[in-house]
């Protein structure tokens, strides 16, 4: 009986995903893969006609040598499957970053100007170059696309990324209708963020750019002006959960635009 092989099975050997990793960018012939391991051309053969079987490897013939060029799109029936549990992971791991925070108060007490028991903060690495980042934050034909859950949509009436610029915009949902006015404070490029909301509950958010090759390191904080808003905005409202989300949804834009790119 034949093996089954699919995607899966591919990535599953630390070699595999090696060799689509270099690949990924630009088409190799099996001669310099095989430069880039310790094993013979026939066992980086065999990887190399496994990926192909499983559909992530195209062989070209040029000339006298056989190239492999990625055909990345098949690794999406596995970043969907990821995307089923990643929910449960980023909950996990929000109550385990609550209760943290929560012993380091107990333990140290709080410090001046201290406004972790009013912020919400959250970090991650983006799949795409600063400049893209950038781009789909500030442009409201990018951030309209990404900003609201599915079912909800937003209206962007005015948008000036520049320090004193209006920030203003509706979202509407199933039964609601939420008007918001915010105005830039700083605005660094490829940098930095920050803006006010004006509207009830009042508050200032703050997000981080780092360029870190051809990724993102992306900060993103969210400053209540008083510990009640803070409180009725999580606990009533689910506002950490709903910062999570948003964040992913713009890891998931900025990395299908970078497809596109």
């Amino acid at each position: 009986m034949r093996a089954r092989r699919d995607v899966y099975q591919a990535i599953a050997d630390p070699t595999r995903r090696a060799i689509i990793q270099l690949i990924a960018t630009e088409p190799l012939d099996i001669k310099t893969l095989t430069e880039k391991f310790e094993m013979t051309q026939q066992a980086v053969s065999l990887h190399v006609k496994l990926l192909s079987d499983c559909g992530l490897v195209r062989m070209e013939q040029r000339g006298r040598n056989r190239f492999c060029r990625a055909q990345l799109d098949k690794l999406e029936e596995v970043a969907d499957w990821v995307g089923q549990y990643r929910k449960s992971w980023d909950f996990k791991q929000g109550k385990v970053e609550v209760y943290l925070e929560k012993l380091r108060k107990e333990r140290y007490g709080k410090q001046k100007n201290d406004m972790s028991d009013r912020e919400l903060r959250i970090s991650r690495l983006l799949d795409a170059p600063v400049e893209l980042v950038w781009e789909v934050w500030t442009k409201p034909e990018h951030l309209a696309q990404w900003w609201v859950p599915d079912g909800c949509s937003v209206t962007i009436s005015r948008m000036e990324v520049k320090p004193g610029g209006k920030f203003d915009l509706v979202m509407r949902g199933p039964g609601m209708e939420i008007d918001t006015m915010s105005v830039f404070l700083e605005v660094e490029r490829h940098r930095k963020i920050m803006y006010q909301h004006l509207t009830t509950p009042k508050f200032t958010t703050t997000i981080g750019f780092e360029a870190r090759g051809r990724q993102t390191f992306l900060t993103w904080s969210v400053a209540f002006e008083m510990i009640e808003q803070f409180t009725t905005a999580t606990e009533k409202y689910g506002a950490a959960e709903f910062l999570k989300q948003t964040v992913e949804r713009l890891g998931g834009y900025v990395t299908g635009a970078q497809r596109m790119h």
